[in-house]
Order: structure tokens, then sequence, then C-alpha cells
């Protein structure tokens, strides 16, 4: 009887694994369609965890700016924007990467090669995000 019933929770454990791997969201998976572009706005709330310190401060202007992704690095690695500005990353790698917000902010799916994100920063704040693939890709906006 006690082997039935751990067949049985074995069994609904493992289907429970295999509901999740095949149904999570779109942002667990690699798209087919690398040159499929994502657009957001929302309000940054809160701050940085990831571990940027950049040597020197990038201070862009403009009211759309550009990171590539390449080499399994963000650049620029941090700037500095006003509220208001977009920012799009481009994908210039040979692996997939994603955009991921520490702590709330952009947060895209998996970008493929040629693969764009792109994201309007409104509020003021400072923004850590990492590639979720990889965890030694980082990038830091300060949004002034």
């Amino acid at each position: 009887m006690k082997k039935k019933l751990a067949i049985v929770v074995l069994g609904v454990f493992l289907v429970g694994i295999i509901i999740y791997v095949f149904f999570s969201g779109p942002s667990n998976r690699i798209t087919n369609n690398p040159t499929e572009n994502s657009t957001t706005t929302n309000k940054i709330t809160s701050t940085t965890k990831t571990n940027v310190t950049p040597t020197t401060k990038t201070k862009v202007s403009g009211t759309h700016i550009y990171i590539s992704i390449l080499k399994d690095s963000f650049s620029p690695k941090a700037i500095t924007i006003k509220a208001g500005t977009t920012v799009t990353w481009t994908n210039k790698d040979t692996s997939a990467h994603t955009v991921t917000s520490d702590y709330g902010g952009p947060t895209s799916g998996n970008l493929l090669k040629g693969g764009t994100y792109t994201y309007k920063f409104s509020t003021k704040g400072i923004v850590g995000y990492h590639c979720s693939l990889h965890s030694t890709t980082t990038g830091m906006i300060i949004v002034e």
C-alpha cells in the first residue's frame, strides 16, 4: 500500500514538472522570431542589486538610447539618462540573452541574435539589470 502511494505521489510530481516546463510563460523559452520587437513603459519601483560600478559615468542625451549586447556584455554597461528616455537593447551576440531588471522595471523575454527590446523610463531612480541566462552580464541605468 505504501509503495503504491509513493508511486502515485511521484507520478503527480513528475506531471507537475512537465506541465510547468511546457506551459510556463514565453519569457522562459527562446522565441523563434529574433526580430520580434517588444516595447514596455513602466515606472521604476526599486533600486539595484546588480554589482555594477562604472569606472566612468556615461551620461547620454537624447530621447532614444541604444544598448548593444555583445560578447556576454551590455554596451554601454552603465549610463545616466533623463526620465522619459526610451532605451532599446539589441542582441548582437550569437547566443540568446535577456534584459531582466533586478527589482522591477525592464524585463524582456529571450532575445536571439538580432532581437530587440525597448523600454521607456518614466521615473527617476537607479535600475540594475542583468541577463537571466548569463549571470555575469549586468548593467545599470541611472534615471535623473
